[in-house]
């Protein structure tokens, strides 16, 4: 596939979706540091590109950069406010930089626009584990299960919240 989309560069080198596609397989492969030039490329000729800007920050996460992270998926917010899978990421980066109440605030954005979102309901309550709100925890932990939701993390997330509220048993 790398050969095949750098020779279609090559023939059509201001197409973005070449670009595009090219950095979506150079992160499947784990060049994180090729995607992001690949997506900067796409955004170059199409600076509106939701995906690109929101795949700059799927690249950077991986690198760890989260504060860059941050700015792209807020910028992918820019161009399409109810992009729920930026929320879900920007809680994400808030989480690893330790901004439990962002990540939170975050998934609650999210689950504004899909209310069934079981993993922002289990991500909010990891997040209130963190800040010790392990009432709260357990609703949200609850929210999930009702949804039929199986989940080892969502089971250790109540279980974590209920170790904190003494609940023992």
């Amino acid at each position: 596939a790398l050969n095949s989309l750098r020779k279609s560069i090559q023939i059509r080198p201001n197409l973005a979706i070449i670009h595009f596609n090219l950095g979506v397989v150079q992160t499947k492969i784990g060049n994180h540091l090729a995607a992001i030039k690949s997506f900067k490329a796409t955004i170059r000729l199409e600076p509106r590109n939701l995906d690109a800007h929101y795949n700059i920050g799927i690249s950077y996460y991986h690198l760890k950069d989260y504060r860059v992270s941050e700015v792209s998926f807020k910028r992918a917010l820019e161009l399409s406010p109810n992009h729920t899978r930026s929320y879900y990421n920007l809680g994400i980066v808030f989480f690893e930089l330790g901004h439990y109440k962002k990540a939170i605030r975050n998934y609650r954005k999210l689950l504004i626009i899909k209310s069934n979102h079981s993993e922002a309901l289990n991500n909010i309550a990891a997040n209130l584990n963190e800040i010790q709100r392990y009432d709260d925890a357990i609703k949200y932990c609850n929210q999930a299960i009702q949804l039929n939701i199986i989940s080892s993390d969502l089971y250790n997330n109540l279980g974590n919240a209920l170790n904190g509220n003494g609940d023992f048993i």
